[in-house]
């Protein structure tokens, strides 16, 4: 080697040393250990402490499913129908007078009766079937439209006729036991003629529920 040669790859081997630039090592001396084994436990596996649980993953949140079918039951006024578009009706004879009458026969549908109706249709009301004879009281809570009951024992004679205010709810009893109320618009029974002790056809078959 010549001394240009010798005095280059000394400077090359000082500036090396001075960068930190590491140093292959020579042959025969063992390997460095990777970083990860420097970190190990030196202790034996059963002395070693329990490894720590993994971080919890908060739950997702539930996705809403879609809602399940609402049950057979007189709708609520905000979903904008009222109970006249559930409730099954029926063809009755007032004192020889054709009407067509809603029926409520169950509790929630004599519940709700005509309450929030604006108008009825001519010559149409409610029948209230109940399964039991005894005395009856109504009253015209969230009622916006003037009613007349007539009260009907379980033969189908009319007991007495009852005329009701809008959001009046005072109890307005029919003073002999029944089995049936008619709601009618205010006046219909006086205008059509019917008074108590007529007949009303096409009620005694219906059963009452609770």
């Amino acid at each position: 080697m010549t001394p240009a040669r010798t005095s280059t790859a000394a400077t090359l081997a000082l500036v090396l040393l001075a960068t930190g630039c590491p140093t292959p090592p020579s042959e025969g001396a063992p390997a460095p250990a990777p970083a990860a084994a420097l970190d190990q436990d030196p202790r034996p596996a059963d002395e070693r402490p329990p490894d720590p649980p993994p971080p919890e993953t908060p739950p997702a949140s539930p996705t809403p499913g879609p809602v399940g079918p609402r049950p057979m039951a007189t709708p609520a006024p905000w979903e904008g129908r009222h109970q006249l578009d559930l409730l099954p009706t029926r063809q009755l004879r007032v004192g020889g007078v054709p009407v067509t009458a809603w029926i409520a026969d169950t509790e929630d549908r004599r519940r709700l009766g005509l309450m929030h109706v604006r108008e009825l249709p001519r010559d149409h009301g409610m029948l209230f079937v109940y399964p039991d004879v005894r005395e009856r009281s109504f009253w015209m809570k969230n009622t916006f439209i003037p009613l007349s009951i007539a009260y009907i024992d379980e033969r189908g004679r009319i007991a007495t006729i009852v005329d009701m205010q809008p959001h009046d709810e005072r109890g307005h009893p029919s003073n002999a036991p029944v089995r049936f109320g008619l709601e009618m618009d205010q006046g219909w029974f006086r205008r059509n003629g019917v008074a108590a002790g007529a007949r009303v056809e096409g009620i005694t078959s219906l059963p009452g529920y609770d």
